[in-house]
């Protein structure tokens, strides 16, 4: 399995996004992918359940990835408050989508 076999499989099925946005959202999580499974996805079957199962996961995971920083902001009367997301909480949904798809498949890494 190959992020470009994953890339062409997001275009076939519909996904929104394009050029650079895919590309650099696509190799966020591709590295992602390749960490949490210790390389593992590299060794996976490209065709069957278990294909399309990741590339579903693939898809999921791109298209949350660029949704970037999340500005969060309260008012109250006059008072206001802004900030941005660090991304912790956005790198941590990230690896609760590839653990919802993927934690039973036996790719991901799961100690020794």
């Amino acid at each position: 399995m190959t992020l470009t076999q994953l890339i062409t499989s997001y275009q076939t099925a519909g996904g929104a996004l394009t050029g650079d946005a895919l590309a650099d959202s696509a190799g966020e999580v591709w590295a992602l992918m390749l960490s949490e499974s210790r390389g593992r996805m590299l060794e996976a079957d490209d065709t069957g359940p278990l294909y399309e199962l990741v590339a579903q996961c693939f898809r999921h995971m791109v298209e949350y990835a660029a949704g970037g920083e999340a500005l969060q902001s309260e008012t109250l009367g006059q008072w206001t408050r802004t900030y941005r997301d660090s991304g912790r909480g956005r790198d941590r949904q990230l690896l609760t989508i590839l653990r919802q798809y993927l934690g039973e498949t036996g790719l991901l890494y799961r100690g020794l």
